[in-house]
């Protein structure tokens, strides 16, 4: 079926084709299963911390599958994901944010 959201298609993914690849990063894979397992938790943690669906946040992560974690985590708490680079100076990372 056709799906509208990052969260959707993945949950999709997760169900027809759990032990697929969804993303490698050098030596490290992740398939559609752990992925969706690992941001339903970040999600979950978010909210805990008291994250309101819309809520904006910032992604101050290196390249890498941690990131793709993170970035899906937000998404399925119904935040909105704000990819920066962590490698600004703080003067920047801080207009960015806010």
């Amino acid at each position: 079926p056709p799906v509208s959201t990052i969260v959707e298609a993945l949950d999709y993914r997760a169900t027809k084709s759990p032990d697929a690849l969804a993303f490698a990063f050098g030596n490290d894979l992740l398939t559609y299963s752990d992925l969706q397992s690992d941001a339903g938790r970040i999600a979950g943690a978010m909210q805990n911390l008291g994250s309101n669906t819309a809520d904006r946040c910032a992604v101050l992560l290196p390249t890498g599958l941690d990131f793709i974690r993170v970035f899906c985590g937000i998404q399925a708490a119904g935040m909105v994901p704000m990819a920066v680079n962590p490698e600004l100076p703080p003067p920047s990372l801080i207009s960015r944010i806010k």
